[in-house]
């Protein structure tokens, strides 16, 4: 009976230990915010010519292979995990406006990583 108790605490705690480290070791990726530039026909002093993009969908290209998308949330932000390397960054349906318009994701961590679209308003 003990045998079998040793072998069960140490199976969970095995599991346990993979689960958390293995998890955290593989986190990557990025997050940030697209905004809209310009957000208005004419920009003036003092009131700001951007607005977030809600609903915007970003696709990750890698070796002209489509990987991966993600969506804005309603404040024009968004995440997502990737594999540690470089990636192009289209807008999904639309001219290829985006600037800019790669991304490094490190090996590490989540990283910051802003985009603006140019919406051609003249």
């Amino acid at each position: 009976m003990r045998i079998l108790l040793t072998i069960a605490a140490a199976s969970s705690a095995a599991a346990c230990g993979a689960q958390g480290s293995g998890e955290a070791a593989h986190a990557a990726g990025l997050y940030g915010r697209v905004l809209i530039e310009p957000a208005t026909p004419t920009c003036r002093p003092g009131v700001p010519c951007s607005k977030p993009a809600p609903g915007f969908e970003l696709v990750f290209l890698r070796d002209g292979r489509r990987v991966a998308h993600a969506t804005t949330d309603e404040r024009g932000r968004y995440r997502i995990r990737l594999a540690p390397g470089r990636y192009v960054v289209e807008p999904e349906g639309r001219r290829p406006r985006l600037h800019p318009a790669t991304a490094a994701v490190p090996s590490d961590r989540f990283a910051k990583h802003d985009f603006t679209y140019d919406v051609g308003i003249r």
